[in-house]
């Protein structure tokens, strides 16, 4: 019977890593023919009063930048002639808090369709806007907007940080371009890591630039030709729009998602509990655990690939329930009915209610951690940190992983070689679930090219097993000194 059922999940592994490999292949070609970027530049309307035009649009016409994005307004049309007539192509910006004809817009479209290429909603940054009438007046035009795309042939934006996107609303499949948002109003530092992050990190096509009014000429000309020159080995003026196939089972049911939690659980169990008996050498356990990991990572990765999740910036549904439910029903695995009764029955000390306090600040941190945050949440020390890496490699490692989990995994198998029933490695050990379970979700960002997925983990788990390893010492440093005052 045992020998029916390694044969029967053998098989089951090779048939859908087939399917995840022809999937992850079409992405990879995907990847590789639509490398090029377009640039649009939204012109606020109080820009246009204080720079010359002249002077200004001939060096955005220099740069290669031939799109523009101008609000419908009392001023529209002869921004539009003059625009034109200088060989820019026009898109036009509706406001969510205004009211539009639009039949009067689609009009204009029609008869002007050679110059004009795409009719969208103002952008809206969720990650910093929460007014409930922007919300409401997004939500509002969205439906309307997508009927002037659909029935004009147009270039749908699906802006990345929107709530709702326009590609989602109005079910557009065609001409959808995936749309990184850089606003010169919120500029900082790191406003150029930010764009090669977009395109390479999470599949940007479109960099949509915001000028803004509070600029001098010379500081928006330099922004957008610091932003070009950057990627000009990927800049083009025409819009990339090549759809790719995939094999998914999503739409029945979303069946795909419940295979890749199932393969998920099944995963965590194997091997918590076969790479967790018997602890010879401990850097062999770590590496073994973690490569299964990003085995079934890549696995779940090439099975929930699709064109919809990708680019129309459709979600993944249950991320949250994948992340949390592995860890309460790993406790089940890692720990006993004995050890229950020893952790009910344990004398606590002051020492041991201060280091559980600590235990439970640094896991309540990493759960109101779980998915894209406010950079608010996150400590000074982790931005250090993420900057210095993505400054020099582009990508960074999870922090659940690279501080938490990994180092927390190498330090319980320390403790379990030495006392395979020690209840504070298995407490640790259980813990450190955190960070496998994270290995699994960084591969659910599909829109993510997968070489950068599996260079992410891996450095987080080699710097994760470093720490642990300072971990390891540092406690033998203290037991010693305890030793030696008592």
């Amino acid at each position: 019977m045992k020998s029916f059922l390694k044969i029967l999940v053998i098989a089951l592994l090779l048939f859908l890593s087939y399917f995840a490999a022809i999937n992850i292949k079409n992405r990879y070609v995907w990847d590789k023919e639509t490398q090029s970027i377009t640039f649009l530049l939204d012109i606020d309307e109080n820009v246009y009063e204080q720079v010359n035009k002249e002077e200004f649009f001939n060096r955005i016409f220099e740069l290669g930048i031939k799109s523009i994005i101008l609000n419908w307004d009392e001023r529209f049309i002869d921004n539009f002639n003059f625009l034109s007539q200088k060989g820019f192509n026009i898109g036009i910006k509706v406001i969510p808090d205004k009211n539009y004809d639009f039949k009067l817009i689609e009009s204009f479209i029609r008869k002007n369709r050679d110059k004009i290429f795409t009719v969208l909603v103002e952008p809206i940054n969720y990650k910093i806007s929460n007014s409930r009438i922007i919300n409401i007046g997004t939500n509002f035009l969205l439906p309307k907007i997508g009927d002037l795309v659909r029935k004009n042939d147009l270039i749908c934006l699906n802006f990345e940080f929107n709530k709702e996107t326009l590609g989602k609303v109005a079910k557009i499949k065609q001409n959808v371009a995936r749309t990184f948002v850089l606003d010169t109003n919120l500029l900082d530092k790191d406003y150029l890591l930010k764009v090669r992050k977009a395109i390479k990190e999470r599949s940007c096509k479109v960099i949509y630039i915001v000028t803004s009014e509070f600029l001098s000429l010379e500081e928006k000309s330099d922004i957008i030709r610091n932003v070009v020159l950057q990627n000009k080995n990927v800049f083009s003026q025409e819009f990339n729009f090549k759809k790719y196939s995939t094999i998914n089972f999503g739409k029945i049911y979303k069946i795909t998602n419940i295979i890749v939690f199932f393969l998920h659980m099944v995963g965590l169990i194997f091997c918590y509990k076969y790479f967790t008996k018997k602890i010879k050498i401990k850097e062999i356990n770590f590496f073994a655990i973690n490569f299964v990991n990003i085995f079934i990572g890549i696995l779940s990765y090439g099975l929930l690939q699709s064109y919809d999740y990708v680019v129309l910036n459709e979600n993944i549904s249950g991320i949250k329930f994948m992340f949390l439910l592995p860890i309460i029903i790993l406790s089940l695995t890692i720990f006993e009915l004995k050890d229950l009764k020893i952790i009910l029955n344990y004398n606590l000390k002051i020492k041991d209610l201060i280091i559980s306090f600590f235990a439970f600040l640094g896991i309540y941190y990493i759960v109101i951690r779980m998915g894209n945050i406010s950079r608010d949440l996150v400590l000074s020390y982790e931005l250090m940190f993420r900057n210095f890496i993505e400054n020099i490699i582009l990508f960074r490692p999870r922090f659940k992983e690279v501080f938490f989990g990994q180092p927390i995994l190498v330090f319980a198998l320390f403790l379990l070689k030495k006392a395979p029933k020690n209840i504070f490695g298995k407490m640790f050990l259980w813990l450190s679930v955190i960070g496998q379970v994270s290995i699994l979700n960084t591969f659910l960002h599909v829109h993510t090219p997968i070489h950068i997925n599996i260079l992410r983990t891996i450095t987080g788990m080699l710097i994760g097993l470093v720490l642990g390893k300072f971990l390891i010492v540092l406690y033998k440093q203290i037991i010693l000194f305890f030793r030696k005052t008592l």
